[in-house]
């Protein structure tokens, strides 16, 4: 079946909001493709956005972004593009996984200097799929602090996949404990990062 690579345009958003409604189907509600075409950007800057499918007898099953920006190496400035929300049918449809590799040859053809980032961990899909493409992998930490643990319960998606899981991070928002051992737990560390510092010096 012959795979065509394009931009995403007004023709294909009908397409885009289809490839969503499969995916959300299947379970996989937490990202989405954009439907919209990329707006229009400052012609005199080197940062912009553009989003790309892999169609298949009109029917979208791959795509992502990237971000052209600009980066300096040794002193010169050159575009580097940022591989991101990378989306593929085949976490439904084992069918169609080979497509996420006709996609990913293409962005890396059409750009020499490219990477990505935050992709959850070396056990997903996406940086499985660049490592056997030659990619070098780099584990990046995440730092972050909930300022109000209880909203961070109720809305941390990536950890309330079971009905279990919501129940219990409801129930811990609800009664305050969220509130106590969340901030419990982040002054620990910060004193640990802290005292590491002071011995250090």
């Amino acid at each position: 079946m012959t795979t065509i690579i394009s931009k995403l345009t007004p023709e294909f958003q009908t397409a885009v909001r289809e490839f969503n409604r499969r995916i959300a189907a299947g379970g996989c509600s937490e990202f989405r493709l954009p439907e919209e075409p990329d707006a229009e950007v400052d012609p005199h800057s080197p940062d912009r956005w553009e989003s790309w499918l892999a169609i298949q007898n009109g029917i979208v099953r791959v795509g992502y972004r990237l971000k052209h920006q600009a980066f300096l190496f040794s002193g010169q400035q050159r575009s580097v593009a940022f591989y991101n929300l990378s989306l593929s049918e085949a976490v439904v449809d084992k069918r169609f996984a080979t497509v996420g590799i006709v996609m990913a040859t293409t962005a890396m053809k059409q750009n020499p200097l490219i990477f990505a980032l935050g992709m959850g961990g070396r056990d997903r899909p996406l940086p499985k799929l660049l490592s056997l493409l030659g990619w070098q992998l780099h584990d990046v930490p995440f730092r972050f602090k909930a300022l109000r643990p209880s909203k961070v319960f109720r809305n941390l998606r990536s950890v309330r996949k079971t009905t279990l899981r919501r129940a219990a991070m409801d129930l811990f928002a609800l009664t305050g404990v969220a509130t106590v051992g969340l901030l419990l737990w982040q002054n620990s560390k910060t004193k640990k990062r802290a005292d590491a510092g002071s011995e250090v010096t």
